[in-house]
């Protein structure tokens, strides 16, 4: 930091005073003095960019920090929290992978990195990571769980359950290592224990309970795993697993009314085909679908089977998918009205908790001979669908 005259010390208090009362315009302001006279308070200003929802101003200011003090891990950190925020993961990866070259104890940065790692579908260095991370640092148990849960994804049971156990051994009676356990240990006595501890334990936790419930679904007492899905709805209606679960024990039960109403295919279910007006053009959808970077055969612990599936598309508006994005969210709109007017009629259980707001998600997958989809659900959306 250079010497700074009395204009730019004050206009740093002024800064901090403004950030501090939340006065965002006059602390940008202020922080611009402060960078024109050569101080350093690029986190500060970017800080302020950020809550004024300038995110790329942000990463901008940051890596013409960067670009200046390229050791400045700090900065760097930070600037790769921005890109990550920004969903610019790979990015990410890169700038904690360099942190990381200098710093090879940086348990913050190799931490980050894994949870990008995974989101890419790179399961084994983020299971390196995840692992490293444990190494660093002993008393945290969230490494280890996180390994666990990628052990299992890899179909990699018997190692996921040695892993979870060392999780739990540094953070005993957690409700969180304890049900990913019991979902590794399969159907036993112990794992029955674990989930009973955890239901007592949180007993209005709607995932706690649905996990019960499928529990003892495979267990063969689909009432009792029954309760336990109406339970969930309970807390939280939109909650998908505990309504198939409620199909599913509805099944088992031969209970034929309830399986129907569940299963309403002819008002709950709405296609069209595309209009050759709209802006998606399949050809270059295909393509770029086939030329993505993250197209995967098989990824592990997805449904893909016989065939590749990507990561989740960059669906804004300049990217190749862009118009695509556009007929869907509008085919979404449309259903979603379909819906309201037929919930007047229904009391079926998804329909209680339609959204005001939503946002789109989607991936591509591409079949080869005899390729297929496993049956899944989707349980962190509330409507799924597909684009053939």
């Amino acid at each position: 930091m250079i010497p700074a005259d009395n204009k730019t010390i004050s206009a740093l208090f002024e800064a901090r005073a403004a950030r501090a009362a939340g006065q965002l315009e006059s602390a940008h302001a202020n922080y611009l003095v402060c960078l024109r006279a050569g101080l350093r308070v690029h986190l500060e200003q970017a800080d302020i960019l950020v809550r004024l929802h300038r995110e790329r101003e942000a990463e901008q200011l940051l890596s013409n920090a960067l670009r200046d003090n390229p050791n400045d891990e700090v900065i760097r950190f930070s600037y790769a929290v921005l890109l990550s925020n920004g969903g610019k993961n790979s990015e990410a990866i890169s700038e904690y992978s360099r942190i990381i070259s200098r710093f090879p104890s940086n348990a913050d940065a190799h931490f980050n990195r894994a949870k990008l790692l995974f989101m890419s579908e790179r399961l084994d260095e983020a299971l390196r990571d995840f692992l490293k991370v444990a190494e660093l640092d002993t008393s945290s148990a969230d490494p280890l769980a996180n390994a666990g849960l990628i052990l299992l994804r890899q179909g990699k049971q018997s190692e996921a359950v040695h892993v979870l156990r060392q999780a739990l051994g540094r953070r005993p009676n957690s409700p969180e290592v304890m049900r990913t356990l019991a979902s590794a240990l399969g159907v036993n006595t112990e794992a029955r224990a674990l989930y009973e501890a955890v239901v007592k334990a949180q007993p209005e936790h709607p995932e706690i309970l649905t996990d019960y419930g499928f529990f003892l679904l495979s267990s063969g007492d689909a009432c009792r795993a029954d309760r336990h899905f109406i339970a969930a709805l309970g807390v939280s209606p939109h909650d998908q697993s505990a309504l198939a679960g409620r199909y599913l024990a509805a099944l088992d039960r031969n209970d034929e009314i309830l399986v129907r109403h569940l299963m309403d295919y002819p008002n709950l279910i709405g296609s069209e085909i595309l209009n050759p007006n709209d802006p998606c053009d399949v050809e270059s959808l295909r393509q770029a679908v086939l030329s993505h970077p993250n197209l995967r055969w098989e990824p592990a612990g997805r449904s893909t089977s016989q065939g590749q599936q990507t990561t989740s598309l960059d669906l804004s508006a300049s990217s190749p998918f862009g118009n695509f994005a556009r007929c869907m969210h509008a085919f979404v709109e449309r259903q979603i009205q379909r819906l309201k007017k037929y919930s007047q009629q229904t009391s079926h259980p998804w329909l209680r908790s339609i959204p005001s707001q939503w946002k789109l998600q989607a991936w591509a997958t591409v079949l080869s001979q005899d390729g297929r989809q496993r049956p899944h659900i989707h349980p962190a959306g509330w409507m799924s669908g597909a684009f053939y």
